[in-house]
């Protein structure tokens, strides 16, 4: 591996556990003298060492003028071969713009070059590389005079600076006289004598570079349009991470390593209030609420909008108003999660302490249960003192909606409901801190001070007060179909002590679907902390249940750092590690006595308390890749000014790939002189913009992984290498502790919610 990170060309490891750079070289060459070479981007690359070698990952830098004129999407890294022919496109190649570099997965030695198709539209024609232009065009440019053929330029270039809604593309044009648009033409030559050569070179025999590259994009076209029209049913991302299981695994997308270069922006839907949380996506309608609504009077309420996903237009939208003082101890008083969407019916849970069920197409209420006060239609019959606040997406399976309520923070008893989907009747719940004299809570029973019916429905109890109050379910709930239980993380109660705590706080709880019976119970040791004094370590990360071999399994993390892969049956921990990392040891693992690093969960005084609490580690839900036998996860918190950011950038990579089984690091990683162990392939981004933090949950579609940050940005990366191999565009500049949230993936099309931007969506 080459560490300088000046070079032209590196080599990175395809997979954990060797160095090519103790056989292999990359170095630059002499260019080809020949005539074509429009479009080439970069230096050529000699790869010498070994005849056949285990795929590794050639990453040749280039910068924005290497990329002049060249659109980005469509660059790939080519191979000549050892006779006449053309060279041949490495399918799995790509440019990442954004951070300077081009890259390919090879095996074999010899030269590479990376070459892409030019961004004029009259040029790519000329080239033979499109068929958007009449076929005259090529012909005629050889007689015309210089100023006819800039004037055709500057017509075809002012139709697409009106039509195109890429950023990349509108980026690269220029003002000319008149006030109209241009763009630059690749090299550096005269535009008209440009157009005339490549007009000549287009008549030879052999295909150019250009045609070359359009053949392999347009077989790219035919393999997609093939499965076109329609996305089935089964593609929908119907809640949040898109399933009961929370799996986050995208189905039926041409989405991947060899087409997301050609993702564009679509839209950017500026709405009428930040988004906080991830989108739904069924049926080309977006789904996704407002945390703090200007249409609800005040500004106090929330929003829901249905939104088509392909024209980027709102259909239709419901608002509420939030009484004054009624939102969230945050300041929010709209919606904070995903909506659940079912065949005709939405379910959100609002900040105003209601839960709300709309008619999927009209988006008129069907019922409102209110979860802070009794209600004694939808027999609720908790009446809390205090603003109980309902963070949970809504949990929708088999005609049943489960949702977590309350607030450990406002001193509030936390409860797990169930509610029947079709009326918003309670079916049953359960108090989530335990009952003086009991081991386990049964269901229905409530707190004689929040009693708030009288009397009861006969299917309740009234019993003395929980020493505790809190514990609230912080995370959504998951559905293990397998088993047919619920499960949830928990938060904290009051006052705020290092671990342990009472039950069923800080850690994860199962019951019984149907019943809410039978809970079953896990919490972190102290020794799963950070620091031996962290307080306030909710498990705020939803719980991902998935199958490895015959055994089901729970995926959870905690504010902590730590993770963990329960037995989805006991809950009995099958492994466990420390995600933030130490220096030295055993890369956080039990018995790490790795030293721990001082701009990790500082300890920092405030109004003269030091604080505890630890917000470095994850509240992100993981997701599988069962062939690979992975698990991925973000990193990071959110900022708390200056002093704590919720992530040490140079340190702590805002997302983890483990092995599913024991969670060892499965991407390569290498220690450095500070003896910290860091992943050696996706750097850029990882350790260099400061506080940008995996908040959000990763998502995997074939053979990637994306995940949006803090940053905020939009990542797509190899789920085998960690290659980053695409940055989307339109997120704008670094705004440290941005939410921004998804992606939700709907057949080929990405949508992602930003408190700062609004909806963004992106397709190929």
């Amino acid at each position: 591996m080459n560490d300088d990170q000046g070079a032209a060309a590196e080599l990175l490891p395809g997979a954990s556990g060797w160095d090519p750079g103790t056989t292999l070289r990359a170095e630059p060459a002499d260019p080809d003298p020949g005539p074509d070479q429009l479009g080439r981007v970069g230096p050529l690359i000699m790869i010498t060492g070994a005849d056949r070698f285990a795929p590794v990952i050639l990453k040749i830098t280039v910068d924005a003028e290497a990329l002049t004129g060249i659109d980005p999407g469509t660059v790939r890294v080519l191979h000549p071969g050892a006779g006449a022919g053309p060279p041949a496109v490495i399918g799995a190649s790509g440019c990442v713009a954004d951070l300077g570099y081009v890259w390919a997965t090879v095996t074999e030695p010899g030269a590479y070059f990376a070459a892409g198709l030019p961004w004029d539209p009259v040029l790519r024609s000329v080239a033979g590389a499109d068929d958007e232009l009449p076929d005259w065009t090529r012909t005629a440019l050889r007689d015309a005079d210089p100023e006819r053929i800039e004037a055709y330029r500057t017509a075809v270039v002012a139709d697409l600076a009106a039509t195109s809604t890429d950023p990349r593309l509108l980026s690269a044009l220029t003002r000319v006289r008149g006030g109209g648009f241009g763009l630059r033409l690749p090299g550096d030559g005269d535009p008209a004598e440009t157009l005339r050569r490549v007009a000549d070179d287009a008549d030879r025999p052999e295909p150019s570079i250009s045609r070359v590259l359009a053949r392999d994009r347009q077989s790219a076209r035919l393999r997609i349009a093939r499965d076109l029209p329609g996305v089935p049913a089964t593609a929908n991302w119907s809640m949040f991470h898109r399933d009961p299981e929370h799996s986050g695994i995208v189905q039926h997308s041409h989405i991947d390593s060899t087409t997301v270069g050609a993702l564009q922006l679509r839209s950017r839907l500026p709405l009428d209030g930040p988004i906080v949380s991830a989108p739904a996506i069924v049926d080309n309608t977006v789904y996704v609420g407002i945390g703090n609504s200007r249409r609800a009077y005040a500004g106090r309420g929330g929003t829901l909008y249905a939104i088509d996903l392909i024209r980027g237009v709102v259909r239709n939208s419901y608002t509420f108003n939030t009484a004054p003082l009624g939102g969230s101890r945050q300041g929010l008083a709209g919606i904070a999660c995903t909506p659940a969407v079912t065949a005709d019916r939405i379910y959100f849970s609002g900040q105003d302490g209601r839960l709300y069920c709309l008619d999927r197409f009209t988006l008129r209420p069907v019922w409102i249960t209110d979860m802070r006060h009794a209600d004694p239609l939808h027999q609720q019959p908790i009446t809390h003192q205090v603003n109980a606040e309902g963070w949970c997406s809504p949990l929708v399976v088999n005609g049943r909606v489960y949702v977590g309520w309350g607030e450990s923070e406002s001193d509030a008893y936390g409860f797990l409901y169930c509610l029947d989907a079709a009326s918003g009747v309670v079916v049953w719940l359960l108090c989530t801190t335990l009952f003086p004299g009991l081991t386990d809570n049964p269901p229905n029973v409530v707190p004689r001070s929040a009693v708030g019916m009288h009397p009861l429905p006969s299917r309740f109890l009234a019993a003395d007060d929980p020493a505790d109050r809190g514990g609230s379910p912080w995370s959504s709930c998951a559905y293990d179909p397998a088993t047919n239980r619920i499960v949830v993380g928990t938060g904290n109660v009051l006052p705020q002590e290092p671990l342990p705590q009472p039950k069923y706080s800080l850690g994860v709880l199962s019951v019984d679907a149907d019943t809410g019976a039978n809970p079953r119970f896990f919490q972190p040791v102290p020794a799963d902390n950070y620091r031996p004094d962290d307080s306030d370590v909710d498990m705020a990360a939803s719980p991902l249940v998935f199958s490895r071999g015959n055994r089901r399994v729970v995926a959870i993390g905690s504010k902590n750092g730590s993770f963990f892969l329960l037995d989805a049956v006991t809950l009995e921990p099958l492994a466990r590690r420390q995600l933030l990392p130490r220096a030295g040891g055993n890369g956080g693992f039990p018995g790490d006595r790795g030293r721990r690093i001082p701009a990790i969960d500082p300890r920092v005084p405030e109004e003269g308390v030091l604080l505890t609490e630890n917000f470095y580690g994850t509240f992100s839900c993981p997701v599988v890749h069962a062939g690979l036998g992975r698990i991925y996860v973000g990193v990071g918190g959110f900022a708390f000014g200056e002093t704590r950011p919720g992530i040490d950038t140079a340190t702590t990579p805002f997302i983890r790939a483990m092995d599913w089984e024991d969670l060892t690091d499965a991407w390569a990683t290498a220690s450095g002189p500070d003896q910290v162990r860091r992943y050696v392939v996706p750097r850029p981004p990882l350790y260099q913009t400061p506080g940008e933090a995996g908040f959000s949950s990763p998502v995997l579609v074939n053979d990637l992984v994306l995940l949006s940050t803090s940053r905020p940005a939009l990542y797509a990366f190899a789920a085998d290498t960690g290659l980053p191999i695409w940055r989307a565009p339109g997120l704008g500049p670094v705004l440290p502790n941005s939410f921004t949230l998804g992606p939700a993936v709907y057949g080929d099309f990405i949508a992602v919610g930003s408190a700062n931007l609004g909806l963004l969506t992106y397709s190929l």
